[in-house]
């Protein structure tokens, strides 16, 4: 296990904050993005849905992509959640399924915790 955290830790340190930057800084504007993505998906479909994990995880890659432009990976990954998000988009039904899973999985913490969430 203390091999794979010195790889990590190499790795965050060195390349990843050379490509993309300050943790910290990224982190932050990635968070930025996401918090309007989950606000439009709670008041639109009462959940995050997978069309919205897709649109979360090309905007990660856009804020990579803002400090360093020409990282093709990034671009490859974009296209890839565009793709994705794209044919879940198409497919209605796996939205409301995605909904009746999230409103299940609430009723269960609720009952769990003994206390309603709001």
């Amino acid at each position: 296990m203390k091999h794979i955290f010195e790889i990590a830790m190499g790795v965050i340190t060195g390349a990843r904050q050379k490509d993309y930057g300050k943790p910290e800084e990224n982190f932050s504007d990635i968070a930025i993005g996401w918090t309007v993505i989950a606000k439009r998906a709670l008041e639109k479909d009462g959940c995050i849905t997978a069309v919205h994990v897709a649109l979360m995880n090309d905007w990660q890659k856009t804020c990579r992509l803002l400090k360093t432009s020409a990282h093709e990976d990034s671009w490859v990954d974009k296209a890839g959640y565009t793709a994705i998000g794209y044919e879940l988009a198409k497919d209605v039904k796996s939205d409301e399924s995605d909904i009746l899973r999230f409103d299940m999985l609430w009723q269960n913490l609720e009952t769990e915790s003994g206390k309603k969430h709001e």
